[in-house]
């Protein structure tokens, strides 16, 4: 009997270790505070009035950065022009669009000392929604070729700030702690039940 109490007693502890851990509950995420690491240095090359950017087939493509709108590449799906402008020696604009609508635009500026460079950016949704703006931070690894603008060179994502407009849906997680792993849902579908054990586990619901 006494064997029996000690053996309870024992697992119940464990069961109030498993109900409680440290990341059970409802969480929000604050798209404001989003930081990266890990992420690869990303190249920029503005010379000679042409800035050259990759795209997302890994192409290397140009243009003119007078202010004028020009063809996006073969594969681009989510816009048809794309125009670049030198502000000065420190900074570049560049608008997007979509058949003739303006879909996004971004401010490219680097700091006084050339150590790090702000991007802000906005998306224009559909019709009826909230702006989407970004506010990007990157650090200098490396300069750009002597004569090249004040933006090119070698630069590393710190962190950013950024306003999706999302439904809150998207923005809560609920974790609940299992004997030997993890389950998370989200109010929109998605979901996994993971073990720490090292393996993938896959994530559902999510597109």
């Amino acid at each position: 009997m006494r064997k029996a109490m000690l053996l309870l007693a024992v697992f119940g502890f464990v069961g109030l270790i498993w109900a409680a851990g440290p990341f059970d509950g409802t969480w929000k995420t604050d798209p404001s505070k989003t930081q990266y690491s890990g992420r690869k240095p990303e190249v920029l090359l503005l010379q000679n009035g042409v800035y050259q950017t990759t795209s997302s087939t890994g192409e290397k493509v140009n243009f003119k950065a007078d202010g004028t709108d020009q063809p996006a590449p073969p594969e681009a799906k989510t816009y048809d022009t794309r125009a670049y402008k030198i502000v000065d020696d420190k900074t570049l604009e560049s608008t997007t669009k979509k058949d003739g609508k303006v879909i996004g635009s971004g401010r490219y500026t680097v700091s006084a000392d050339g150590k790090t460079m702000t991007i802000e950016s906005t998306n224009n949704p559909e019709a009826g929604k909230q702006p989407e703006t970004y506010k990007t931070i990157y650090a200098r690894v490396a300069a750009g070729p002597p004569g090249s603008h004040a933006i090119s060179g070698t630069w590393q994502i710190q962190m950013q700030n950024v306003n999706f407009n999302l439904p809150e849906s998207m923005l809560l997680f609920t974790y609940k702690s299992t004997p030997n792993g993890l389950v998370m849902s989200n109010p929109s579908g998605g979901s996994f039940d993971a073990k720490f054990d090292g393996k993938d586990y896959p994530i559902k619901g999510f597109t």
